[in-house]
C-alpha cells in the first residue's frame, strides 16, 4: 500500500512538471496554480527532488532569479545522488540561471568519462561548453564519435581558430553571463548556417521596459569596449538578442 501511495505522488508531480514545460511564460495564471499544487505535493513528500526542480523551473519562468536560485542552492547537496533524469534538469536549470561554477562541479564527472556519459548529457553539456565559450571542450564533444552531426558549429570553431578568435569567443561569453548576473533566466542559443555558418544567442532576462533597455545597452557597451581594447570590430559568426523571460515559448520535454 505504502509503494501505492509513493507511486501516486511521483506520477503527480511528474504530470504537473510536463503541464509546467508546456507553458509559454506569459501563462503567469497557470503557473501559479501549477506552483500551488507542487508546493502541496512538497509537503506530502518532502524528500522528492523533481517537485524542487520543478519550482526551481517555475520561479524562472515568472522571472523570480532569486527564488529560483534559492531552490538551486537548496538542492545542491542532493545534486550527486540525483536519478539521471532529474540531475539533467537540475543542471540546465542552473545553467539557464548563469550559475556556471555549479553546473561545472556536476558536469566534471560527465567530462572525464566523456565515451560512458556523452549519450546521456550531451545536449546540456554542449550548452555548457558554449555559454564558456570553451573551443577545446566543443572541439571534444562534436568530434566524438557518439556525437550527432554538428557540421555547422565545426564551421564556426574553424573559423574562430582561423582568426584567432578562439580566446575572444570565450571573454565575450564571460562578460555577458558576468553583465547578466542575477537577471539571466533562460540561456538558448541556435546554429545557422545562411549566410554564414553563425551562433546565436537569445538571452532571457528577468527585466522590461527601461530595465531591459539599460541592461541592453550596458551589455553593448562592455563588449564594444572589448573590441575596441582588442581592437577587432566585433566577435564574427556570433550574434545575440535579449528579451524579456515572459516572451519565451513553452520549452517542452526533449
Amino acid at each position: 500500500m505504502a509503494n501505492n501511495m509513493q507511486q501516486q505522488e511521483d506520477d503527480q508531480i511528474l504530470f504537473l512538471y510536463n503541464q509546467l514545460m508546456n507553458q509559454p511564460f506569459n501563462q503567469k495564471e497557470i503557473i501559479f496554480r501549477i506552483e500551488k499544487s507542487l508546493y502541496m505535493e512538497i509537503n506530502q513528500n518532502p524528500n522528492d527532488n523533481l517537485a524542487p526542480i520543478a519550482l526551481m523551473q517555475a520561479q524562472t519562468m515568472l522571472g523570480n532569479y532569486d527564488k529560483a536560485k534559492a531552490f538551486a542552492y537548496k538542492l545542491w547537496d542532493k545534486g550527486n545522488v540525483m536519478i539521471r533524469a532529474e540531475k539533467y534538469l537540475y543542471i540546465n536549470n542552473l545553467l539557464n540561471l548563469g550559475l556556471m561554477d555549479m553546473a561545472s562541479s556536476l558536469l566534471k564527472p560527465c567530462f572525464d568519462n566523456l565515451s560512458d556519459e556523452i549519450k546521456k548529457y550531451y545536449p546540456i553539456m554542449l550548452k555548457f561548453a558554449t555559454m564558456r565559450g570553451n573551443v577545446y571542450l566543443l572541439e571534444r564533444l562534436i568530434n566524438n564519435p557518439q556525437a550527432p552531426e554538428e557540421d555547422i558549429y565545426k564551421k564556426v570553431i574553424t573559423a574562430y581558430k582561423n582568426y584567432n578568435y578562439v580566446e575572444h569567443f570565450k571573454n565575450v561569453q564571460k562578460i555577458i553571463l558576468k553583465e547578466l548576473n542575477g537577471k539571466l533566466c533562460v540561456y538558448d542559443y541556435d546554429l545557422e548556417n545562411f549566410p554564414l555558418p553563425q551562433l546565436k544567442t537569445d538571452l532571457y532576462v528577468s527585466a522590461q521596459g527601461n530595465e531591459l533597455e539599460e541592461l541592453e545597452n550596458g551589455l553593448k557597451e562592455k563588449l564594444q569596449g572589448y573590441y575596441a581594447e582588442m581592437q577587432i570590430e566585433k566577435l564574427s559568426n556570433f550574434d545575440w538578442k535579449m528579451h524579456p523571460v515572459f516572451t519565451h515559448k513553452a520549452l517542452g520535454l526533449s
